[in-house]
C-alpha cells in the first residue's frame, strides 16, 4: 500500500515520498526529480513541505 495520495497528478503516495524522504531528499524540488510529485499543477506542494518538515523534527542533528 503507498498511502494516502498526495500527488493526485502523478499518484504518488504518502508512503512513497517518506520513502524518498529517507533515502535523502531534502527539498521540494529533490522529491519532484525523484518522484514526479509537485511538478505539474503544484497543489501537493504545500503538503510536500509539510512532509518535509516533519520529517526534520524527526531527524536528529
Amino acid at each position: 500500500p503507498r498511502g494516502r495520495t498526495i500527488c493526485s497528478c502523478f499518484s504518488i503516495g504518502e508512503r512513497q515520498i517518506g520513502e524518498a524522504i529517507a533515502g535523502g531528499c531534502v527539498s521540494v524540488e529533490a522529491l519532484g526529480a525523484k518522484l514526479k510529485c509537485g511538478t505539474n499543477c503544484g497543489s501537493c506542494i504545500p503538503e510536500l513541505k509539510a512532509l518535509l518538515a516533519a520529517n526534520q523534527t524527526r531527524t536528529p542533528v
